[in-house]
């Protein structure tokens, strides 16, 4: 097989981190390793399964950074059609225990809050 390298690719499964590492070899052979590797996983999206919904989550995104940075509500993160184009219906983000303000018990943290769960309404739909 030859000697292996490390590169990194856009993973469409692993949208927290932006990228999975996958052996490829250095002869030229990469898409069939890659082929190989992707038959494991269902190409990386989940089928449908009819009255079921595809969950995930405890994603550390920082979203509300992400929403007060760009002081919108509408911001739609790279992730989003990430997770969409897996398959994904429900994601539960692991965001807000240790982000903004966590110190805060009173209404700041309150108006963080807010913003989360707004910017999070926002961004989903009956599917999402």
């Amino acid at each position: 097989m030859g000697q292996l390298r490390f590169t990194q690719r856009a993973a469409r499964h692993s949208a927290a981190h932006g990228r999975l590492l996958l052996p490829e070899p250095e002869d030229g052979r990469s898409r069939s390793t890659q082929q190989a590797v992707l038959a494991y996983t269902d190409d990386d999206t989940f089928k449908p399964v009819p009255g079921f919904k595809v969950v995930t989550g405890h994603f550390h995104t920082d979203y509300n950074e992400l929403l007060r940075d760009r002081e919108t509500l509408d911001y739609q993160p790279g992730w989003v059609p990430v997770f969409r184009g897996l398959g994904i219906n429900v994601v539960y983000l692991g965001d807000f225990h240790d982000d903004s303000d966590p110190n805060d018990a009173g209404l700041r943290r309150f108006e963080e809050e807010k913003i989360y769960f707004e910017g999070s309404r926002r961004m989903s739909d009956k599917d999402f």
